[in-house]
């Protein structure tokens, strides 16, 4: 294999796959090549996951047939995938903090040997992260890493391990712009290699700096597959979504600047392990503006999140809300302390909370979208009369917020954890919103979503700002922070690097503060 070539690596002919009695993918072909890094794009749902996972062997297809280098595969595990050196990269990383490089590369490897010396096992690792442009060291702890260099083992324990084939679930998600350009760089050297590359990912742009073909799904089926160069990026954007995406909602009005909303007066807060995690936090954020907190993740900003919503206990410091709804502008009478209480306090005067983890955290999986819908509101009229709920009011609240917030799929009485990610946050949205929040704590409100979710979720925060409320954007995407926050902190080891207002707002001084550098001429 050396370089590119029409030879196929994967060839995935007619497959189908269900889940929940609903199609995911619907008579796929999917084809790659050796020797090239080959897109794939499509929405939330649009069955991109699942058909990687089954070529990973996370899961089985109903129907059709894998080939890896023009031999039948059938995977029942990612061990199974990993014999015939097919890896995949998933969006949450799997990696032990508590390790070092060398160990998390070889963790499980069943070739270690006990005879063999460990500095010839580092040795190794340092040899095959430098024949791919990785620049690691095999003795550091993955828990002192940045995001991207934890990325960067996870595709060394696939390479370690003689993957041919890897598959990248949106990769460049929780990057920086200078993580970015190093992980195209790795890429580039797999191509060069000749290793065959999946990029799973919903940034057009990203993808044309990296990729030789794209395939784009949608509905569960293939629509298109070309090379890049040959088509637009309209044509993507329709063929991906199926329509014409609607330019952004504008909002009516500037943020008014002289009444504050949230006053956040020097914040600390430690993590799990006792340490400081935010601090002497100090911050305004006023009626109708949006406070974007740029940072890497692991910067405080989990922290910060769980104090604003009641979820973490403040050491010290301060949080006050004033009053928005009744009160007149520079009304200090309104304010009130809402330092330490607890989160259904916090629900009752009016702070929303939109966490980073759609799944895990803002859901109950295992319950139906109407439990979920009404989890924040089930103990009030009119669903529930004195103490019990009624089923057709919660039906018709499900109805109602289905409606405004358009949260397609999933029958009534199914588990909310079968709809699309995108759905999901949407379900999130419906039940923070339609409680009319003064505060709006968004933590990666479109982390992982397509170019129709996200617009449709910057939308609906939008939306917020004309009836006052404030709202905190927390995120790693400078394009989203830079559209959407009418103010930037950048966060680094809990304490705040720098303040911009737009029309001072660049990628790479943004970008090396959120690092822990200095910004440019500083």
């Amino acid at each position: 294999m050396g370089g590119s070539s029409d030879r196929l690596a994967v060839e995935m002919t007619g497959i189908s796959k269900s889940f929940f009695g609903q199609s995911a993918l619907t008579d796929v072909d999917f084809e790659v090549r050796w020797g090239e890094v080959h897109a794939l794009l499509g929405e939330n749902g649009a069955g991109k996951s699942a058909l990687c996972s089954i070529l990973a062997g996370l899961y089985r297809a109903d129907q059709g047939s894998i080939r890896i280098d023009g031999h039948v595969v059938d995977f029942r595990s990612p061990h199974d995938a990993l014999n015939a050196h097919v890896g995949m990269v998933y969006q949450e990383f799997r990696l032990v903090n508590e390790f070092t490089v060398a160990e998390n590369v070889v963790l499980g490897d069943p070739r270690l040997s006990r005879r063999l010396k460990w500095s010839e096992v580092e040795e190794s690792v340092a040899e095959a992260a430098a024949a791919y442009d990785i620049d690691t060291d095999p003795r550091q702890l993955v828990g002192d890493l940045s995001v991207g260099e934890r990325q960067r083992i996870e595709i060394l324990k696939l390479l370690y391990r003689d993957a041919r084939v890897l598959v990248l679930d949106e990769p460049t998600s929780v990057l920086t712009p200078s993580e970015v350009r190093e992980l195209f760089q790795s890429m580039d050297a797999l191509r060069r290699s000749g290793r065959a590359v999946i990029l799973i990912s919903h940034k057009i742009n990203e993808l044309r700096a990296s990729s030789d073909r794209v395939t784009i799904m949608r509905q569960g089926r293939k629509v298109a597959v070309d090379k890049l160069d040959d088509i637009t990026n309209d044509d993507l954007t329709r063929l991906m979504v199926g329509r014409k995406i609607a330019a952004p909602r504008t909002r009516q009005s500037p943020p008014a600047l002289d009444r504050p909303v949230l006053e956040i007066r020097g914040l600390n807060v430690t993590n799990q392990d006792g340490r400081v995690a935010v601090d002497s936090f100090d911050a305004e954020v006023h009626e109708g503006e949006i406070l974007g907190i740029a940072g890497i993740a692991g910067n405080g900003q989990r922290e910060l999140v769980e104090a604003l919503a009641g979820l973490k206990p403040v050491q010290s410091g301060t949080v006050r809300l004033q009053r928005p709804v009744g009160a007149s502008a520079g009304d200090s009478a309104g304010a009130i302390d809402v330092t330490g209480m607890s989160p259904r306090d916090l629900i009752e005067i009016g702070i929303a909370h939109i966490p980073e983890d759609r799944r895990a955290v803002g859901v109950a999986s295992g319950l139906d979208i109407g439990a979920n819908l009404c989890m924040k509101s089930y103990w009030k009229e009119p669903l529930s009369r004195r103490g019990v709920m009624s089923r057709s009011a919660v039906r018709a609240l499900e109805d109602g917020l289905r409606a405004d917030f358009d949260i397609r799929g999933g029958s009534r009485n199914l588990p909310v954890s079968i709809l699309s990610g995108g759905n999901i946050q949407k379900v999130i949205l419906a039940r923070e919103l339609s409680q009319s929040p003064a505060v709006v704590i968004a933590a990666y409100p479109t982390r992982g979503l397509d170019l129709g979710a996200v617009a449709n979720v910057r939308d609906i925060l939008i939306g917020q700002l004309e009836a006052g409320t404030a709202v905190v954007l927390v995120s790693e995407d400078l394009d989203e922070l830079f559209i959407m926050s009418d103010r930037l902190i950048v966060l680094h080891a809990g304490r705040i690097m720098g303040e911009f207002e737009p029309a001072d707002y660049d990628r790479e001084t943004v970008g090396a503060l959120m690092s822990g550098g200095t910004a440019a001429g500083g």
